[in-house]
């Protein structure tokens, strides 16, 4: 950009792209412990499935098994709501309870400028680190200790990190885009414009014979719910939002 004035020293022009941590609303997911599993199975017994799912195609007939699954779901399950995520592992309401013991205390030491209320606050605030401590080590514990839990050892040993990468904010034709759908495709046809051959264009398939049409196929109730067993739990849903807790539930 050239010189500063008439100084020898340059001007350097930078563009700082940066993205700021937005307050998302209150979210609310199914609590299964608290479920009348009971009243769900039957109400899910009493729905004829034959009149739902009849003359529909493999699609339509899983929206349909979906719409009344989920209706079902949000009559007999309760809501809960998801934890802060800026909230420590190791927080529970007694130690919350505690810091707003202290913050009230250092309070009233602010406006009296009173001794007592300074060695009350200073007391209150041994308590609250002794208390902290405590938590941490319990909360180690019981981690180290579920050895099937995987999700929550790399879910703390990720809290831990001072650096979290992220993807974005990426650049197109000179925008910056921050949505994450929009990003997620800019990145998609990069990838497909890297790794495909020639022009970009699919190859052409060659259509083997038909040796013996599959009109009746028959699924059997032992093999789908050992597929079920064999699903990990923890892992987030696919598109279709049914938990693996659903399945195990149903």
């Amino acid at each position: 950009m050239g010189s500063l004035g008439k100084s020898d020293h340059c001007m350097i022009l930078l563009e700082t792209i940066y993205s700021t941590p937005v307050n998302e609303e209150e979210r609310y997911i199914p609590d299964w412990n608290k479920a009348n599993i009971e009243n769900l199975k039957n109400a899910l017994d009493l729905l004829n499935w034959f009149e739902l799912l009849n003359d529909k195609c493999t699609s339509l007939a899983w929206d349909a098994f979906k719409v009344n699954l989920f209706k079902l779901i949000d009559t007999w399950v309760p809501l809960k709501k998801i934890r802060n995520p800026k909230t420590p592992l190791w927080m529970n309401k007694n130690l919350l309870r505690l810091i707003r013991k202290k913050r009230r205390s250092y309070k009233r030491y602010k406006e009296t400028k009173e001794h007592s209320e300074l060695v009350s606050y200073k007391k209150i605030e041994k308590q609250v680190q002794k208390d902290i401590r405590t938590a941490k080590r319990n909360l180690e514990k019981e981690i180290s200790r579920s050895k099937n839990d995987n999700k929550r050892f790399n879910s703390y040993i990720r809290s831990k990190l001072s650096n979290k990468t992220t993807i974005g904010p990426l650049k197109k034709e000179g925008e910056t885009v921050t949505d994450n759908s929009k990003m997620a495709t800019i990145l998609n046809k990069f990838f497909s414009s890297v790794f495909s051959r020639g022009g970009g264009s699919a190859p052409e398939l060659e259509k083997l014979p038909v040796e013996e049409d599959h009109e009746h196929i028959e699924i059997m109730k032992e093999d789908i719910s050992k597929k079920i067993d064999q699903l990990k739990p923890g892992k987030a849903p696919g598109p279709d939002n049914i938990t693996t807790s659903q399945y195990y539930k149903g």
